[in-house]
């Protein structure tokens, strides 16, 4: 049986980005969350916000607001307003990892996408498949 998870990290979106401008990474300050996760000797799952990535495609394209359906009448505008953010977002999460990885830390990217269900902003459903983690 694997070892539980001993640490969940959360890489908040403001400390590895810079906020305020569009998909601009802090890569030294992923360098150096790295840096203190490689001093544990446990399991750790990191999370991540998304800063500068995704936020600026959603805002644009509404897509917090949702559609319902392929009736709704920007359904296709917020549909491809959620295919660049995911990419933004996307593009973040590769970064972390392989700055992660450079470093000799296995690690590998789990996306979340897809797991979740929302209404009215809030969860109504979600999806967690079993994986081991490195």
């Amino acid at each position: 049986m694997p070892s539980p998870v001993e640490c969940i990290v959360k890489l908040g979106g403001s400390a590895i980005t810079n906020k305020n401008s569009f998909e601009s990474c802090k890569k030294e300050a992923i360098r150096h969350a790295a840096q203190i996760l490689t001093q544990l000797n446990g399991k750790c799952v990191v999370v991540h916000g998304a800063g500068s990535f995704g936020h600026f495609q959603a805002r644009e394209y509404g897509v917090s607001s949702g559609f319902h359906g392929n009736t709704f009448p920007d359904a296709a505008r917020v549909k491809m307003g959620f295919c660049q953010t995911r990419t933004s977002v996307t593009m973040l999460n590769h970064m972390i990892t392989k700055e992660f990885v450079d470093l000799q830390i296995p690690a590998v990217s789990l996306p979340a996408c897809g797991s979740w269900r929302t209404a009215n902003k809030n969860v109504e459903d979600y999806i967690f498949t079993k994986f081991t983690v490195c």
